[in-house]
Order: C-alpha cells, then structure tokens, then sequence
C-alpha cells in the first residue's frame, strides 16, 4: 500500500473513531468470565483497538 492510500484511509478511520468508540457495546462480563476461566493466567492484547476487551480483563 502506497503512502497516499495509507494516508487516506487513516484520514478516514480518524474522522469515525469517536463515534465508533462511543457507540460500540461492550464485552459481556459473562463472555469475559468465560474466556479468562477460573485459573489465573496472564495476558497480552496485541491490536486492543479502543481497549475495551483490556478494561474487562
């Protein structure tokens, strides 16, 4: 992908992100409790985008 085209389509997120970031739902704790189970464990978000998964863990 050229600069331009990489530019413009950061542009374009940038213009929705707030939007997308206020109006998405979040995770619900039940699907959270289930991903994470009844061990302790570590983990790493990588791509956590607005971080709303990484505020329920």
């Amino acid at each position: 992908m050229d600069h331009e085209t990489r530019r413009l389509r950061g542009a374009a997120f940038d213009a929705v992100a707030d939007v997308y970031d206020r109006t998405r739902p979040t995770y619900p704790d039940r699907a959270v409790d289930w991903l994470l189970g009844s061990k302790p464990c570590t983990v790493l978000e990588l791509g956590a985008g607005t971080g709303k998964l990484t505020g329920s863990l």
